[in-house]
């Protein structure tokens, strides 16, 4: 009986000794393709390309939000999924399963995952749409834990200050699946997450194919909510398709 009691009393200490895991927490991703007119419009940012933090006033946040935004300036054509498992690992994430989507909110024009999971892992969410038209990212907006900030998708070059936003060529990470020197070597050095959420452009060179595009979330030490809009616009070899509707001619307001 004495011995009993001591393996108890030992087994008591090791469990007391070693931490809990952490409890898992919700973390939402909500994100937007515009057509690039439509996406400079709501931003307030006609006519100029600058980078860095939002200044003014700026509706593309609050008409995302409520739906002011016509249906008709929004592509609907590249979902938004979880990265295949090479994917994951190629970007230092965990493979996730997305939550059911929440019913009643269908006046708001995000398209929204939600999912558990621990602070201080990661997960990467990727669009890869195969033939569309609007096949270049040209901007980006994002908002994580800190203010709206617009980038563009410029291509890494060597020794880069950190960017929230990257460009890379698609054969490059296709080239790297499975293998996390992609994320460790490449691109942890140079992608910004302090806000919670960074931005990889899978830039596309083959003629009629688009641009992949793997938005990195850092989970933070409480339920976040990460959003991203993105502004597509044509190549110069794309043509213009008879009755096609672009940005230009929907009405993005109602």
């Amino acid at each position: 009986m004495r011995c009993c009691a001591r393996i108890w009393i030992s087994l008591a200490v090791l469990t007391l000794g070693c931490p809990l895991p952490a409890s898992a927490l919700e973390y939402r991703l909500r994100v937007a393709n515009l057509y690039e007119d439509a996406f400079y419009a709501l931003l307030g940012a006609a006519g100029t390309r600058s980078e860095g933090p939002v200044q003014g006033p700026s509706r593309l946040i609050e008409a995302l939000d409520t739906g002011a935004v016509s249906a008709g300036v929004l592509l609907y054509d590249r979902p938004l999924e979880p990265a295949r498992a090479p994917v994951a690992t190629a970007f230092g994430a965990v493979r996730l399963r997305p939550a059911a989507p929440p019913n009643g909110e269908e006046k708001h024009r995000w398209h929204e995952v939600r999912w558990d999971g621990a602070p201080g892992e990661q997960s990467v969410w990727v669009i890869a749409s195969t033939r569309p038209r609007y096949t270049e990212v040209r901007d980006v907006a994002l908002k994580g834990t800190g203010p709206l900030v617009r980038t563009i998708p410029h291509l890494v070059a060597p020794a880069q200050a950190p960017a929230k936003v990257l460009g890379v060529q698609i054969g490059f990470i296709e080239g790297h699946e499975g293998n996390p020197i992609l994320w460790n070597s490449h691109l942890s050095p140079v992608l910004d997450l302090s806000d919670g959420v960074g931005v990889v452009v899978g830039v596309n060179r083959s003629s009629g194919f688009a641009d992949h595009v793997f938005i990195v979330v850092k989970h933070g030490p409480s339920p976040s909510t990460y959003n991203v809009v993105l502004a597509w616009k044509r190549r110069p070899h794309e043509t213009e398709a008879g009755g096609d509707r672009n940005g230009r001619d929907a009405q993005m307001m109602r």
